[in-house]
């Protein structure tokens, strides 16, 4: 080993014992399981207190459920989380021959870093621009008896809302197929309120969404009184093309299972919003189970809120303790 793969080993071995001592002062008012505040004190593992919940009885400690949870490599993990925070866009070869891991443990750790983003969301105020991203529905990744060739053919395009003010974007996956001013109301209703402005591409669904929600400042980008604002629209385009050209060219497309946790993290790494924090890894005790639910997201993105009928066979993958984790519905994931 060099000296610089050396310092950066003992940097590395640093920021964890950091990331433990942050892990030891996090405070446990319930059960991760039940949500119950009726936990107790339940010994110690390692460097942590472990907790036990006297109304089902289940034993967790307060990183319980976080990123760092069941994770054994995490040197190696915290190197991991460094280079995506910075480079964002690397692939999953690119990120094994770095770190000399296997393709399987760079794909795992993606997409657990990814749905750490999964709850980022928050109001957006002032001016808001609205924009629909069709990306082709994939199966990428499922073979065998998993790949369903009639829903590859029947299920048409995922549709994504891309919406944002000067300082973030965000974007939502509305649902397979074609969507209404319902799916727009259940995906939206919540992110803005009354007062802002609205510019929307020439959408009808979008302008009854406007209407209904008796948005009084709208622009549609086809009105001459837009011209004033193209700067922005310009900027604002420019940031949507990046995030697909990232997931369609340098990635070669996304599963949709996994659509929306990429353009959850390509948001905020495009807003700057991705910085390394120690902190991140641990503030958010829901990241496993999403993570190894995701599966059970999928069909219900499938079946109930794209309406989709079709044979649906699990990829057979087993967890640790799969059975003890509540199961989360697809809004839970995406925010709203």
């Amino acid at each position: 080993m060099n000296n610089s793969n050396l310092i950066q080993a003992n940097y590395f071995l640093l920021e964890l014992q950091k990331l433990e001592k942050i892990s030891a002062e996090l405070k446990v008012d319930y059960c991760i399981y039940c949500k119950s505040y009726n936990i107790i004190k339940h010994g110690k593992y390692k460097h942590l207190h472990r907790y036990k919940c006297k109304n089902c009885k289940r034993t967790f400690i307060p990183t319980t459920g976080t990123t760092i949870h069941y994770l054994n490599k995490r040197t190696k993990f915290l190197e991991y989380y460094s280079i995506v925070s910075k480079f964002g866009k690397l692939t999953i070869k690119e990120l094994r021959e770095k770190l000399g891991i296997c393709s399987q443990t760079a794909f795992d750790w993606r997409h657990k870093l990814f749905t750490t983003y999964s709850h980022e969301f928050r109001l957006v105020e002032g001016m808001i621009y609205l924009k629909n991203i069709e990306k082709n529905f994939s199966q990428k990744g499922r073979k065998f008896k998993a790949y369903n060739r009639n829903l590859k053919k029947n299920a048409g395009k995922t549709n994504l809302i891309s919406y944002g003010d000067n300082n973030f974007i965000y974007s939502k996956t509305v649902k397979i197929g074609n969507y209404d001013k319902q799916d727009l109301d259940r995906v939206l209703k919540k992110s803005f309120n009354h007062n802002v402005q609205i510019i929307y591409s020439g959408n009808e669904n979008f302008r009854k969404f406007i209407e209904g929600n008796l948005i009084k400042k709208a622009f549609c980008l086809d009105d001459k009184s837009f011209f004033g604002n193209e700067v922005k629209k310009i900027y604002y385009d420019i940031k949507t093309l990046e995030l697909n050209k990232t997931i369609s060219l340098k990635f070669r497309g996304v599963a949709t299972k996994y659509l929306q946790l990429y353009s959850n993290f390509f948001s905020s790494f495009l807003s700057a919003k991705t910085n390394y924090e120690l902190t991140k890894l641990i503030n958010n005790n829901l990241v496993w189970f999403k993570f190894v639910q995701m599966e059970k997201i999928y069909e219900k993105l499938l079946r109930r809120v794209s309406k989709i009928d079709e044979q649906f066979v699990h990829i057979k993958r087993y967890w640790k303790n799969e059975d003890r984790f509540t199961e989360f519905r697809f809004e839970s994931l995406i925010g709203y």
